[in-house]
């Protein structure tokens, strides 16, 4: 949404298409998308369906690579983001998402920070699994685990 990157993975942490939009002090990333989003939802809405948002996962700023352990003694990366962190760079985003969608009755929001965040930090494996293919997106491992925790929340069972 804000077109920038975030951790060591990304060290400039420039808008990646400043660039492209240089001396046009309009263009605003995040309000466009906030825009788009609240569009779109009504649209889905107002055709009947039910819509769900899933909120965006904890960006890593590394890569996951590095989380894999080395032979000869060589120490993995202990495969962590602090929530403190990832709830600071992701407060606008979460709040301004979760009005829009409170404005739909069809509309609902799936969160996976509880299934990635314990109280203080947020992981990129466990059980001994790399949940992420780069530093924001889930690998095989890492959907399989997301969608087994929040299938629950979109199939009800037949009666």
């Amino acid at each position: 949404m804000y077109e920038k990157g975030f951790g060591e993975i990304d060290k400039t942490g420039e808008n990646k298409y400043s660039a492209y939009f240089s001396g046009n002090e309009a263009y605003k990333p995040e309000s466009i998308y906030m825009k788009s989003m609240d569009m779109s939802l009504s649209y889905l809405v107002k055709q009947g369906k039910e819509v769900y948002v899933f909120l965006e996962n904890p960006e890593l700023g590394f890569s996951p690579k590095s989380c894999i352990n080395r032979p000869f003694g060589l120490v993995a990366n202990p495969c962590v983001v602090s929530l403190e962190e990832y709830k600071q760079r992701m407060s606008a985003y979460r709040s301004d998402i979760m009005t829009i969608v409170e404005k739909y009755g069809n509309a609902h929001i799936l969160d996976a920070e509880s299934l990635l965040c314990d109280d203080k930090q947020c992981y990129a494996k466990m059980n001994g699994k790399i949940l992420y293919a780069d530093d924001d997106h889930f690998s095989v491992e890492g959907s399989r685990y997301i969608a087994s925790k929040m299938i629950n929340k979109l199939v009800v069972p037949n009666e």
